[in-house]
């Protein structure tokens, strides 16, 4: 677990693997629970540990005026 810590597990894993990826799950299963829990149009989010997540991208299509921050390391 403590390698997860460390930048350069992180370099290194994105280097192999460049495609998007998302930990928890992806955005269609995920979308009925943000949206009842009262995520409206112009409401920001930030998303800390994003990695390579599209998350950002499917959730600024159902809220144009919304944006995700997205931090990474």
């Amino acid at each position: 677990m403590t390698r997860y810590a460390c930048l350069e597990h992180w370099e290194e894993r994105y280097k192999k693997d460049p495609e998007p990826f998302d930990w928890f799950n992806k955005y269609p299963a995920l979308k009925p629970f943000l949206l009842s829990a009262g995520l409206e149009e112009g409401h920001d989010i930030l998303m800390l540990g994003c990695g390579t997540s599209r998350f950002d991208l499917c959730y600024i299509c159902i809220r144009p005026c919304s944006y995700v921050y997205g931090y990474v390391y």
